[in-house]
């Protein structure tokens, strides 16, 4: 579990790493912390399966790979209004998309739903918010429960694997100062 302390430095180093590189494109403030925020999410939700964050500074960028599984390279897509999932025209090479809610001031985001490479990249294209990027857009109600991916990745794990994964039916949630789960 990461503190406070240690998604904010993760998030900063990211940000300083990208500073004037064509990789870079904060489209909104931190940027980087909501990302990092919503990655720290799914490893904690994915965790007993192996996911761990990739802490690696990455000066290109992470090329749209967040994490890697049997079933293939992941995307975490985080926003503070998550009513689409966005993936910009001609960049949809993750295999799969998943899409958190960044909840403001509380340093943490809950997962909403996931989909495959073709299905969002099949989608149709518009700019959103001013910024001129065309982006492929899924309305996050249409999106595939996250129940379905970890069905998906411990079906496709080597080996035995234990029935308490796929019984974990509710997202987990914890609180934003201790990081210990919470009752609600």
């Amino acid at each position: 579990m990461r503190t406070p302390n240690e998604i904010h430095h993760i998030a900063e180093m990211r940000a300083l790493m990208h500073v004037g590189h064509s990789s870079s494109r904060p489209l909104s403030v931190d940027y980087e912390l909501i990302g990092v925020v919503g990655e720290v999410a799914f490893q904690r939700e994915f965790e007993v399966l192996g996911f761990m964050m990739d802490e690696e500074n990455r000066p290109g960028g992470d090329k749209g790979i967040d994490f890697e599984s049997h079933s293939g390279t992941i995307d975490v897509k985080t926003a503070r209004k998550p009513h689409f999932l966005f993936v910009e025209e001609g960049k949809a090479v993750t295999d799969i998309y998943v899409l958190a809610k960044y909840h403001e001031g509380l340093l943490d985001a809950t997962l909403i739903g996931w989909c495959y490479r073709e299905e969002i990249a099949g989608q149709p294209v518009k700019c959103f918010g001013g910024h001129r990027i065309r982006n492929h857009y899924l309305p996050a109600d249409k999106l595939r429960p996250i129940v379905e991916l970890k069905e998906l990745i411990v079906f496709d794990l080597p080996g035995p694997v234990e029935s308490e994964i796929l019984d974990r039916r509710k997202p987990t949630t914890y609180d934003s100062r201790t990081g210990e789960p919470s009752n609600g």
